[in-house]
């Protein structure tokens, strides 16, 4: 998934990233692409706090430039169970029974830091009703 970037050259050098859907995200780079680069690690990292907090990850808007960054698909996977979690008030205890493992192991698949087999996620997501669906773009 794509979320929009806004970069800023800045009067000391340098370029700042921000997301308009993810305002806690925040980052700075030498170059453009460093920018965009630490611009990632900083979208993924404010995606924790959403699933620290047990909140729904807002969507992004559509890009309509040049300036954005690509979500990796597992990652982006679990931010849509966890907005199906908060969707149907499922907490993680209710979805480790609903897959039939123990809670440590959603703690493990909701952390985007975490590998995490597709399959596990696709069981999550059948638990909330949902269906997954892979493709190459």
């Amino acid at each position: 998934m794509k979320y929009p970037v806004t970069l800023l050259a800045e009067n000391e050098g340098g370029f700042s990233a921000s997301f308009e859907d993810i305002p806690e995200a925040f980052a700075c780079g030498e170059t453009h692409e460093e920018a965009l680069e630490d611009a990632l690690d900083a979208l993924v990292t404010a995606f924790e706090f959403y699933f620290e907090d047990e909140k729904a990850v807002p969507l992004p808007s559509k890009v309509t430039n040049d300036d954005y960054v690509t979500v990796p698909a597992t990652s982006w996977a679990k931010v849509l169970v966890l907005n199906s979690m908060v969707e149907q008030n499922v907490k993680r205890s209710e979805l480790a029974r609903r897959i039939n493992v123990k809670k440590q192991n959603i703690k493990y698949m909701l952390d985007l830091r975490h590998e995490t087999k597709l399959s596990t996620i696709e069981r999550a997501a059948k638990a909330l009703g949902k269906n997954m669906e892979v493709s190459f773009a």
